[in-house]
């Protein structure tokens, strides 16, 4: 038998197991490598121990040259997405509300008008609204779909402005309230497979194509300042305050209320005038931590009046364990965004 021969095939077999750029560009090294090893342990009689060796690394080797190769596509894949992304030919981000007060104004517009509807609606409720309207999902979305969805869609139309964060925040954030989790296990699988086919396709393409300019526009908006999408999330806020208030509105008396919608309001009229990145989120973790706690002080304040009333449960663990969960769970909602980006300043496109 010539072993030498049946080593080389072998080895050959072996290489096709490999992906095709590694195989084309180590091939030939790592063939003459393995047959110089196998000559020198045949010739000491160990030949058996070194090929049950060489067979043992083998699948380390190829879960690394395959882990290697696609690394390379992905990143190839990232660096023409964002050449066909680039905004270098785009006009200049328009001003936010740092720049001026009517911009303030309007990136606080969703908040202002919600704000107004929950103590309208809760202090001085028209002769139409029915009773139990804040845990109506139907009515609710109504409100949802004509107050912030033509906002929403009117600022991706526009490139995305800061201004359609809060409106689009609050629609996919009541969207998914009422969704099937199925649903949305189902979506985000066909988003993540879209996007690996869009950056597949961009590696295989020798010259990437251009986005359309209004995708660029969102594209830019997106990776402008994170804190946006912090922003974003911050406009769920009116229906945090429903659930944090859900046994809030039987009496229309509570000044609290209003004292959440306020933190609301404040909240986001700080994150659109600040400069820092740290005081922004700052800015909307107060506003979160003023509009969840106002119903617990809500709360207190109506068993204090109950005190004679032995058969009325007072406020108890349960119920402030309930809001500190709802409380951090929006706080780290509203921190994810700007983690990966703590120790890179925010980007002026």
């Amino acid at each position: 038998m010539n072993l030498p021969g049946a080593l080389d095939r072998l080895f050959r077999l072996l290489l096709r197991a490999y992906p095709g750029d590694f195989s084309e560009t180590f091939g030939d090294e790592m063939r003459s490598v393995f047959l110089a090893g196998a000559g020198d342990a045949s010739a000491e009689g160990r030949l058996g121990r070194f090929f049950l060796r060489e067979l043992a690394d083998a699948p380390r080797g190829l879960v690394r040259a395959h882990w290697y190769g696609w690394r390379q596509k992905w990143q190839t894949g990232i660096r023409a997405l964002r050449a066909a992304a680039s905004p270098a030919d785009l006009p200049p981000l328009p001003p936010d509300g740092q720049a001026s007060w009517t911009q303030a104004i309007l990136e606080c517009g969703l908040f202002l008008i919600t704000a107004l509807l929950l103590t309208w609606g809760t202090y001085a409720p028209p002769a139409g609204l029915a009773p139990g309207w804040q845990r109506d999902p139907v009515f609710l979305g109504r409100i949802v779909t004509l107050l912030a969805l033509p906002v929403f869609l009117i600022g991706l139309a526009r490139g995305l402005p800061r201004w359609a964060y809060p409106a689009g925040g609050l629609v996919l954030a009541h969207t998914a309230l009422g969704a099937v989790p199925g649903v949305w296990v189902f979506l985000a699988a066909n988003l993540f497979a879209g996007l690996l086919l869009l950056l597949v396709a961009l590696a295989a393409h020798p010259d990437p194509f251009r986005l359309p300019t209004t995708v660029r526009r969102i594209g830019r908006s997106l990776v402008t300042d994170p804190t946006r999408l912090s922003f974003a999330l911050y406009g769920t806020l009116p229906l945090v305050i429903l659930a944090a208030f859900d046994n809030g509105f039987t009496d229309s008396r509570t000044p609290y209320l209003a004292l959440a919608a306020a933190s609301m309001v404040a909240g986001a009229l700080v994150y659109t005038r600040a400069g820092g990145r740290g005081v922004r989120i700052g800015a909307l973790l107060l506003g979160t931590a003023g509009a969840v706690w106002a119903s617990w002080l809500d709360v207190t304040a109506f068993s204090a009046g109950l005190a004679g009333w032995t058969a009325f449960l007072q406020p108890g663990p349960a119920e402030a364990a309930w809001l500190l969960r709802l409380w951090l769970t929006w706080c780290a909602l509203l921190l994810a965004p700007t983690l990966p980006s703590l120790a890179r300043p925010a980007r002026r496109i």
